[in-house]
Parts: structure tokens; sequence; C-alpha cells
């Protein structure tokens, strides 16, 4: 017999068993891949943030050599050629990564000519103000011509460059001059060549204390500067952490150009690669663009940079834990439903089979009342003419039982009678009577009327 399909509505714990499951089972992966996400997350926060606090601390270090040499400008009344050689020296040899120390004296326009003659005077016969290229500078307002530095065996051909026409760096000058703080300036191509960046520290006429942007500005003599290639300092950082893991990027956040990519980092290669011209932009990792915050601030006295730390890890490993908790929640799901399924199945065959033998017993109940009607009348048919056989033999046996019993009374009462015949009487009437007895017992057999009818023996005088 093929099993029935049930209705819809017995379909519905079906539908809320998968429901229930699959959601318990969605909710299972969740909660698992959470907990693994917020495991390697926990463990590159760590590794990043370590790794960001020591190169702050880097940059830190070379902020502090910068506000020595600006307090000892400002605790000396004339710094020379030697005294600044002589101070540059041991940072130099401690800090082997800064490209070099430079003082940059402020000169006005009418002070131009004094000052070339005041600087060949000391045995620099070619020395004048001039750019970058070695050309002669036209009349500006004033000038910061690298007066010293050190070291001396590469900018000894640099003295007398206009700091100031060097790209952005006029602005670097003028904010260091009105804040009287270190100023850094923009990542740009420095006098080796190279890309790097500088440090400024203003500095003022001795014994004064300048307080607003007036009166810095009047007393302002020129910035010393430090000079640094940031491929070399981040050379510096990752030596002291040579087990450092993480792939990374580094942006002048305030430059110009949105995001301006300054460099980058392969830990698989362990490679420092700067990019190349115009190359401003950076693909995120879809991890760090949607689940973890790779991204570390990074000050450089004023300025801003941003650290992108690339994670080592995918999110494939990381999804298959929560994969293998759904698959198996989405499994015990199946299993239950197609327990329900069989469930609802044998109840609807059940069912069917249960109504189908129900209608089968009707039918046949039906057919026993026809037949039992059919007897029942049959049965009333021969009950009758039961009755009227049987009332036919009493008519037939009443009258002449009647008339023998009458006799017997009237024998009885002649005296003349010896005593066998009294005996052959009493004989005859017992007969009679049992006669009548089981005449009697079959009228109430067979209840020919509603009340017994039953044959009295009376006397007849």
């Amino acid at each position: 017999m093929t099993r029935p399909r049930t209705s819809h509505h017995s379909y519905l714990p079906l539908g809320i068993s998968l429901i229930i499951g699959g959601g318990m089972s969605l909710i299972a992966a969740l909660v698992v891949s959470y907990g693994e996400l917020q495991s390697k997350q926990h463990e590159f926060e760590e590794q990043a943030n370590h790794f960001s606090q020591h190169f702050q601390g880097h940059l830190d270090q070379y902020v502090q050599v910068t506000e020595a040499l600006g307090t000892f400008y400002k605790a000396s009344d004339n710094v020379t050629r030697q005294d600044f050689q002589i101070f540059s020296q041991p940072w130099l040899q401690k800090y082997p990564e800064i490209l070099g120390i430079a003082w940059a004296k402020r000169i006005t326009a009418d002070e131009r000519i004094a000052y070339e003659q005041e600087i060949k005077a000391e045995g620099l016969t070619g020395f004048q103000i001039q750019d970058r290229n070695s050309e002669i500078i036209g009349k500006k307002s004033e000038y910061f011509p690298i007066t010293y530095g050190e070291p001396s065996n590469i900018y000894q051909s640099y003295l007398g460059v206009d700091l100031g026409s060097i790209g952005s760096l006029q602005q670097s000058l003028d904010k260091a001059k009105d804040s009287g703080e270190i100023v850094t300036s923009q990542n740009l191509e420095l006098l080796t060549r190279k890309s790097g960046f500088i440090l400024f520290h203003p500095v003022y006429k001795p014994r004064t204390d300048p307080s607003t942007i007036e009166e810095r500005r009047q007393e302002f003599m020129g910035v010393v500067a430090t000079v640094y290639q940031l491929k070399n300092v981040l050379d510096k950082a990752l030596k002291d952490v040579p087990h450092h893991q993480l792939s990374f990027a580094i942006f002048d956040t305030l430059a110009k150009e949105d995001n301006h990519l300054l460099l980058t980092f392969d830990a698989q290669t362990r490679t420092l690669a700067t990019p190349k011209k115009n190359q401003y932009s950076y693909s995120l990792p879809f991890i760090c663009q949607k689940f973890i915050d790779c991204q570390r601030a990074l000050s450089v006295a004023d300025y801003q940079w941003s650290l992108i730390v690339i994670p080592n890890f995918n999110l494939l490993p990381i999804l298959a834990m929560p994969a293998a908790v759904f698959l198996l929640g989405l499994s015990l799901t199946g299993l239950w439903v197609m327990y329900l399924w069989n469930t609802l199945s044998e109840k609807a065959y059940i069912e069917k089979l249960v109504g189908q033998r129900t209608a089968e017993l009707r039918q046949a109940k039906d057919e026993l009342e026809i037949r039992v009607q059919e007897r029942t009348a049959e049965l009333q048919i021969a009950n009758e003419g039961k009755n009227e056989l049987i009332g036919q033999i009493g008519h037939e046996f009443r009258t002449p039982l009647t008339i023998i019993l009458g006799f017997i009374d009237l024998f009885e009462r002649d005296r003349n009678l010896n005593s066998k015949q009294q005996k052959n009487l009493i004989i005859i009437r017992r007969a009679g009577e049992y006669l009548l007895t089981l005449f009697n017992n079959l009228l109430e057999i067979s209840q020919l009327e509603t009340q017994t009818n039953f044959i009295n023996l009376t006397r007849v005088c």
C-alpha cells in the first residue's frame, strides 16, 4: 500500500524544526567564529601594539636628539663650527640612522652679502646662498642657508643651500618660527636624493623667551635640523625586533595627496620598499577593512603618520571551525527533520489505514444490519407461523384435555369406584396436569402473549 502525503499543516513541525535548527547552527557558528577571531585579534593586537610602541619609541628618541640640539643653541651665546661639530658627533655615532645634523641661519635680504662674506672669510671661498641645484637664488625677503652641517664629508657640498627653496620646507620653517616647537616636514626628496624627513627646532636669540608670534618672529635666528631617511629608521627599529612577523605600510596622513604611501615592509621576504613615483594608494586586506583595526597612529613631533599593520593570518583557517560547527548543526537538524518526516509519514499511513479499516467495518456493520433485519423479518415470519401453529396446537389440545380432566373430576366423585379405579384416575389426572404444565411452559417460552396464559383447571360442578 502506498503511503499517503500529509497535509501542509502536518509539515509545519518540519519547517519549524528546520528554521530553529538552522538558526541555532548559524548562531553556534557565529559564536565559534567570534571566539576564533577574538583570539587571533588579541594576538595580532599584542604584536601590532608592541611594534608600534617600539617604533614610536625610536621616533621619540629622534625628537629628543633635536630637542637636545635646540637646548644646546639656547644655552650658548655663539656656536662656532667647531662647537657644532663636537656636539653633533656623539649623536651621529649613537644614532647612525641620522643622515645629518645642520644649522640653518636665518638671513634677511639686507644681511645676505655680509653673511656670504663672513662665511668666505672662514675659508669657504666658494660659499654662496644657492638652491639644491647649485644655482644662485634671486632676491628674497629671507633665506635659510645651511651654515653648519655634519657629517662634514657629506654636507660640505651642501653648505649655502637655502632650505626654504626646497619643496614645502618653507612652510615647516615658518611653522617652527611661529610656534616655538619642533616641527616635522613632510616626506620629501632630500639633498642626498634620498626620500626622508627633517625635524626643525627653532632657535631664538640668547637670553630671550618669546611668548607671542610677533616676539618669536622678531627674535628668530634660524633652525637646527636633524635629517632622516625613513627606510634607515625602520631598518634600525626592525633590527631591535628581529622576530617581528607582521607586514606593514606607513602613510603620511597630512600630505596633500590622500594617504600618501611612504614605505612598505614584507614580513616574508623581510624587505623594506619605498613606493614608486606617484604611487599613493595601498590596498588594505579584506580582514582589515571588515574585522580588525589594523591602523596605528605614529607621531613625529607635530606630525602624524599612519602605521597599517597587516595580520599574518587569513580568514579561511579561522572560518574552518565555524563552518564545521555549522555543517554539524545542519546535519543534526537534517537527521531530526528526517526522523520527523518518517514519523509524520507513519502517522499519516496509520491514520489512512485506520480510516480504511473503519470504513470497511462500517460497511460490514451496515451489511450485517441489513442481514440482521432480513433475518429478523424471516424470524418474525417464522415466529408468527410458530405462534399460529402453537395456537392451533393449543386449541386442539386444550379442548380435549379440558374435557378429559372434567370427566376425571366427575369420576372421582363416584364413591362406588374401587381402589384400582381410583388409582388409575389419579394417574390420568397427573398425566393430564403434566401435559397441561408442558403446554403452559411452551406458551411461556414462545411468548405468544404479553401476559402468560395459563390453562387453569377449574372444577366443573
